[in-house]
């Protein structure tokens, strides 16, 4: 949920609706003791050097970013809750990081009675003696 860019005296609180970028493994110092001797020891530690707007199809949430679930979608860049933008619409189905509510149609021969439809199946087949396009 922070960042340092090049030359910060602190870390810098990520903005809602941005991620972390950059940096990679640095070393850190951490005291170990064994044997009533002490010394320090390098870890790795991840560290981030920027950040940046989510982007659509994608949420944010202390500096990580994820893909809205499927049967959402996000259509708006700086997202920040797992909702995103909304549900996919009757007669579609959204998967994972999708950015449109008509993201994918149901296919011919199954229908999407309800919103937030999430893969292919939809709500179902329809029956014989009916029809669907």
């Amino acid at each position: 949920d922070r960042y340092c860019p090049w030359g910060s005296a602190e870390p810098t609180p990520v903005k809602e609706g941005w991620y972390t970028i950059g940096g990679g493994t640095g070393g850190g110092l951490q005291g170990i003791q064994g044997g009533g001797d002490f010394a320090f020891v390098a870890q790795p530690t991840q560290t981030r050097t920027n950040e940046v707007e989510c982007p659509i199809g994608h949420f944010c949430v202390k500096g990580i970013k994820k893909p809205c679930p499927a049967g959402s979608f996000g259509a708006a860049t700086g997202l920040s809750s797992k909702q995103c933008s909304g549900l996919a619409a009757k007669g579609h189905y959204t998967p994972e990081g999708s950015h449109s509510a008509t993201q994918l149609k149901c296919p011919a021969g199954r229908y999407g009675a309800k919103e937030g439809l999430k893969s292919i199946g939809c709500s179902g087949r329809i029956e014989q003696g009916y029809w669907g396009d």
